[in-house]
């Protein structure tokens, strides 16, 4: 923004600000349309020096503004005296009066309301004159941060009020035995009767009245703040809970009621239900935070006006924001702000880049802001329209360490208290210190007073501890930094299928200048701006922003059929009223978003439309088919394509923006250091700058970019940190151009990468079940074919490193100069790949024949030519062919594109590295998780212990721990033979489990690799856990639930075997239901077991899997079910002094006759518990026929549904730890 603005007529002045975790950002523009900048601490105080006796500052008027301000010391926060307004400091006593140096100037107000002070220069003990506010906060983000929300009583669909809890079951941490998801859980629950099926036809009408006086009591007897009220399919038809709303609000009058079809009317029960408890329970803290700003109606100030910033990037009266809507407003406006500065320069497509005190924000755009479904902050999950951001925590604030010989940059921070060694409180060395100690920033023009000496000493107690020169640790925390930064912007560009080099770099924030230039060489991004304000960029862009809101409808028809003109003309209608009633004076359509995907995908494909094409199908197929292509990297398959729902913005016409043209000034050539009064530009050698008339400054790349070259005291962790990149990116690609719901959805599937003697290196965080097989299926297929340049093997034999028969495996190896470096590797669940029953995992199967298509190793890709017309007829042929071979085709292609991508990532860090570096840094990656396991050893030297565990069945799993402090032996035999079932494990599915328990008990962040099994003796007979194959699938042994249900028994014993804690539900929960034109496939979670200092989780996937569910509406809607119940299974846990966690309750009833398989364990052998706990319950399972008899299943069972049959299951709870307290031990225990 230039240095005045066009005067308000109104006499108001114009705040714009932005409240961040470590900053408060603030631009103010007077009557007369003069600009004036603020930045204060979030915590609301301000830093300055104290001189005998007065403080020092480079504004004195400040101090009229802060006089009685309570000065306090640094570090302590004690009173010392009260600020004057000649800046003298009336001490309180004899303590403060020698001190000298840093204090905190206090004057019991938000960061907001200080900044509005000092601002418009309104002393603390008078009113600010007229505001016309633009505010975005951090306010909701903290509250769900640090679990400081309001309490919510949740109205929900009988059977369904645990679904906030379950969530989609899974885990976000593989590896911790302490499961924590985010879970944002209502203090009561009132169930409502299910009033609607799943074509909104009404089933019955519910007793609004008794719903109404059981939620007023509960309120009351919980002392609720609010109430969330989201019912099953109400996105069909909203009628009933929008009646149910009004007649809460009307006997509570007061209280926040929250309606899931009001804050997201989508399809999908489960993130509907779980933002509108967030948006009811942030709603006390929103009320709060306006209430605090002493500003707007609510405290009898009505000239003054309060927009909210939400979390899509439009402006909303702050009196009718829905609170879930401003968790991203900050991140948002910084966007806004990007946009619009990249808007003046040029028209293509930017990355923004906001790196302030706490984090870093990236965020891609062109034109128009990239929009997000879903968003996690801590417990919450939220689904509202969202700037598609992705925060990575490496901030100014960011704690620098080293940790067994590595460096580390966060994702610690220091925050604002203390902050970083240089603001003198104690706080410990961050990026900001080591920006400082290069010489990247100028303490003069930093904006609080700096310590540059305690920085210093940290640094140089960390030299002598680590015996690396001061210099290099600066060097390679930098290094790393930028790496870390450079990798969030891979994540929205080359995980999406684009290229970062094709974007403008807008870098912003504090600190965003002072590492652009290193980014963009690491990415080959060829120009960076920085624009005038980079460090209040969030605040300019909340000038930049217009009103705006939002209609959003599910639709759910194919496209052949659908009234398009007069959809979009009704949502635009919808759209524009909406915006009418917030105060936009004459709205626009500003927006126009068709949903599409394929009939019978669950993802979709967002396109946006201009007005003159939104109205034509033909436009809408055609571009369709040109997004899928894009994406998918294939052709579009034949199929129809199904409108999902349209979302239409409504709002204030954009401002014109006009072009920033150079100011003519001479050019700028790095390197240079540029400070600014809140942000610093560092100018490496190779960029040259100019001046955009706007204060603005332009980067361009001198010369063509080299190649990348990694090297420096930071080289080992920067390419560790680019190898699960690739594993990511390759996930990613896999994902995103996968067509099945299995994989897109489900997400079972796993990438990783393996060194070229076929030892697995590198992984993604995926199924462990198949990362820890990845090194055996490499070296068992090397030993059978050669590989060449340009081949793709592709596997799913158990002789050849396969788990079972539904996971195919596609290795490429990866070659520079004809020289194999490494492969990368692949595998996916393909939920039909033939088999005697429908979803290739029939339960009665005894030969891997029954199970489905067999493909020992064969080239996919044979130098460079695809082979897909020979797995085509290899599906079609067997003797039991897949039902669905278009899918496995696509999803083949997905899965050789992901390999694509980790090829080409692979030899690009090989030529930056270079040969020798390559080998090396793979090798060194191994060797750190053997010395994980090393130091594992040294806590297990002495131990020669054996455990049992069995079957359902009475197959005995047996396993004996000898551990000294230089070798592991886990010894298997006297398991049981081989199964006459398919419960048979191979070998390399036990070696996968074994991996997996190494990783969990060495609890240390290290790649899970083979590295684990350099000091670890692995032995196991042929049988159970070694079934022999002799290459007849009419003889060979089954193996379909080895993988799913050996697998978990396996680590149960290992997990018991090392003392690790309880037994977790041990299964899961294998379910599969079809007919001849459909196939349905899930697994079901359960309870995790305690151990010491931790209660088992509720209702969550655990070990070996990590796979999501189905969300009931989409359930219904696409499968011939309806779910009754999902509901947790209370008291299920084991008990004791930590409590198992409790399994769930699930009941589905067929609409038609199917076919159905459950595969599960612990139906008779119970989940132990540890050191005194309880067991868990044992799964169960009935089908309750139409008439009404029951009928018992067994843990593996094939049966058959009627329409109208209704099936049961219980899941297994987890097992306690340690004894019982005496009144829970005989009774109910208490659940997680």
């Amino acid at each position: 923004m230039q240095g005045a603005m066009d005067a308000n007529p109104e006499g108001r002045w114009r705040v714009r600000m932005d409240t961040g975790g470590t900053f408060t950002d603030a631009l103010g523009i007077d009557p007369r349309g003069v600009i004036h900048r603020r930045k204060v601490l979030s915590t609301g105080r301000l830093r300055a020096r104290l001189h005998e006796g007065r403080v020092e500052s480079g504004d004195p008027e400040a101090f009229r503004v802060l006089e009685g301000a309570v000065v306090r010391a640094v570090p302590g926060g004690a009173g010392i005296g009260i600020l004057a307004s000649d800046g003298v400091v009336r001490f309180e006593g004899d303590d403060g009066k020698d001190r000298q140096g840093l204090v905190e100037l206090d004057p019991g107000f938000d960061a907001p309301r200080l900044a509005v002070h000092l601002l418009t220069g309104t002393p603390l003990s008078e009113t600010p004159p007229p505001i016309d506010l633009r505010i975005a906060t951090t306010r909701a983000t903290n509250a769900l941060l640090t679990r400081s929300t309001g309490r919510v009583v949740l109205v929900a669909t009988e059977g369904l009020e645990d679904l906030p809890i379950i969530g989609d079951q899974s885990r976000p941490d593989l590896f911790d035995l302490d499961v924590r998801p985010p879970r944002l859980p209502p203090c009561a629950t009132v169930a409502v009767p299910r009033h609607l099926d799943h074509e909104g036809r009404a089933l019955l009408e519910p007793d609004r009245e008794a719903i109404v006086e059981r939620t007023a009591r509960l309120v009351r007897e919980e002392n609720a703040d609010a109430v969330a009220v989201c019912l099953l399919h109400s996105w069909r038809d909203p009628t009933f809970e929008r009646a149910l709303v009004r007649a809460i609000e009307s006997r509570l009058p007061g209280t926040r009621v929250s309606s899931g079809v009001e804050v997201s009317p989508e399809i999908r029960l489960v993130p509907r239900c779980r933002t509108t408890i967030a948006d009811a329970a942030l709603a006390p803290v929103i009320r709060s935070f306006i209430e605090d700003l002493g500003l707007g109606s609510v405290v009898g100030r009505n000239s003054d006006r309060i927009l909210a910033m939400t979390s899509g990037g439009g402006l909303v009266d702050a009196a009718v924001v829905r609170p879930v809507e401003t968790l991203l407003s900050g991140p948002a406006a910084g966007v806004v702000g990007a946009v619009a500065a990249a808007r003046a320069v040029e028209d293509g497509a930017i990355v923004g880049f906001d790196m302030g005190g706490t984090s870093t924000d990236v965020a891609r755009a062109r034109g128009r802001v990239d929009l997000k479904d879903e968003t996690t902050v801590g417990d919450a999950v939220v689904r509202v329209p969202s700037v598609d951001l992705h925060t990575v925590a490496a901030g100014g604030g960011s704690i620098c360490r080293v940790v067994e010989g590595r460096l580390e940059v966060g994702p610690d921070s220091a925050g604002a208290d203390p902050g970083p060694a240089c603001y003198g409180a104690g706080g410990p060395l961050t990026v900001t210190d080591v920006n400082l100690l290069l010489g990247r920033a100028d303490p003069a023009t930093f904006g609080v007073p700096l310590d540059v000496e305690a920085a210093r000493r940290r640094l140089e107690a960390m030299s002598a501890a680590e015996g690396r020169s001061a210099d290099a640790l600066l060097e390679g925390f930098l290094d790393l930094a930028d790496e870390r930064m450079a990798e969030a912007i891979r994540t929205i560009t080359t995980r999406r299928g684009v290229d970062p080099a094709d974007h403008l770099l807008v870098a912003f924030g504090g600190a965003g200048g002072q590492h652009a230039c290193g980014i963009a060489d690491r990415l080959g991004i060829d120009r960076i701006l920085i624009p005038a304000d980079a460090g209040l960029l969030s605040a300019v862009g909340l000038h930049a922003a217009v009103r705006e809101r939002l209609f959003e409808r599910t639709i759910m028809e194919p496209l052949a059929t659908c009234d398009v003109s007069g959809i979009l003309a009704a949502a635009e209608s919808s759209a524009t009223t909406a915006a009418a009633g917030v105060g936009v004076g004459s709205p626009v359509v500003r927006r126009r978003q068709w949903r599409c995907r394929l009939l019978g995908q669950d993802s979709t494909i967002d396109l946006d439309m201009e007005a003159g094409e939104a109205g034509d199908p033909d436009a809408i197929a055609r571009r369709f088919r040109e997004a899928f292509e894009s994406r998918h990297e294939s052709r579009c398959p034949d199929r129809p394509i199904e409108l999902a729902g349209i979302r239409v913005f409504a709002g204030d016409v954009d401002a014109k923006v006009p072009r920033n043209p150079s100011a003519g000034d001479p050019p700028i050539k790095g390197p240079l250091v540029i400070a600014g009064d809140a942000d610093t530009t560092v100018v490496d050698p190779g960029w040259r700058g100019e001046r955009l008339r706007d204060g603005a400054l332009l980067l361009r790349r001198e010369r063509a970019r080299a190649e990348s070259v990694v090297s420096g005291p930071a080289a080992a962790e920067i390419v560790a940190c680019r190898l699960e990149s690739i594993a990511r990116d390759m996930g990613e690609t896999l994902r995103r151009t996968a067509l099945s719901v299995n994989v897109k959805e489900r997400l079972d599937y796993s990438c990783g990468i393996v060194d070229h003697e076929g030892r697995l290196v590198v992984n993604a965080p995926h199924m462990p079940v198949h990362l820890g097989a990845m090194g055996d299926c490499v070296r068992s297929v090397r030993s059978v074919l050669e590989p060449r340049p340009g081949d793709t093997i592709m596997v799913n034999h158990p002789a050849h490193g396969g788990s079972h028969l539904p996971d195919l495996t596609l290795a490429t190896p990866v070659f520079a100069d004809e020289r194999l470096i490494a492969w990368v590797v692949n595998r996916a669940h393909h939920a039909e790949i033939g088999g005697t029953r429908p979803g290739s995992m029939p339960p009665d199967a005894t030969r891997l024949v029954e199970e489905g298509v067999i493909f020992p190793p064969m080239r996919l890709v044979d130098a460079g030519i695809r082979a897909f017309d020979v797995v085509e007829g290899m599906l079609a042929d067997a003797a039991h062919p897949s039902r669905s071979i278009e899918e496995n085709l696509a999803d083949l292609a997905a899965q050789l594109a992901a390999n694509r991508i980790g090829v080409r990532r692979i030899l690009e860090l090989h030529r930056a590295v270079g040969a020798d570096r390559f080998a090396t840094d793979l090798s060194a990656l191994r060797e750190r998780c053997s010395a994980a396991i090393g130091r594992l050893l040294e806590r297990t030297a002495g131990v020669d212990r054996t455990v049992e565990e069995r079957l359902d069945d009475g197959t005995p799993i047996r396993v004996r721990l000898r551990a000294t402090r230089d070798r592991m032996t886990i010894d298997f035999s006297g398991s049981g033979g081989v199964h006459p079932g398919n419960l048979n494990a191979p070998f390399a599915v036990v070696r996968a489990a074994v991996l997996y328990v190494l990783r969990v008990m060495a609890a240390e962040e290290i790649p899970l690799n083979e590295g684990a099994l350099d000091r670890v003796e692995l032995i196991a007979e042929p049988g159970l856990l070694a079934p022999p194959f002799t290459g007849d699938p009419s003889e060979d042994p089954a193996v379909a639930i080895g993988n799913t249900e050996t697998s978990q028994r396996v680590v149960d014993a290992l997990l018991r075997v090392f003392e690790a804690g309880a037994c977790s539900q041990g299964t899961m929960n294998n379910l599969l239901l079809g007919d001849d034109r459909f196939g349905y496939y899930e697994t079901i979670c359960g309870g995790a077991g305690a151990g010491e200092g931790f209660a088992g989780c509720d209702a969550v996937h655990t070990h070996m899997t990590n796979t999501r569910i189905t969300d009931p509406e989409i359930l219904e809607v696409r499968c011939p079910l309806r779910l009754d119940r999902f509901e947790i299974r209370r008291g299920s846990g084991g008990a004791g002094r930590w409590p198992g966690g409790d399994g769930v309750v699930r009941e589905i009833v067929a609409t038609r006759p199917l076919s159905g398989s459950l595969l599960g364990q612990h139906r008779i052998e119970v989940p132990h518990g540890s050191a005194g706990g309880g067991p868990g319950m044992v799964g169960r399972a009935e089908i309750v026929r139409v008439e009404g008899a029951v009928e018992p299943l067994p843990g593996i069972s094939a049966f058959e549904l009627e329409a109208g049959d209704r099936l049961r299951i219980e899941t297994p709870g987890g097992g306690g730890h340690g004894a019982p307290p005496a009144e829970t031990a005989s009774g109910s225990q208490p659940s997680s």
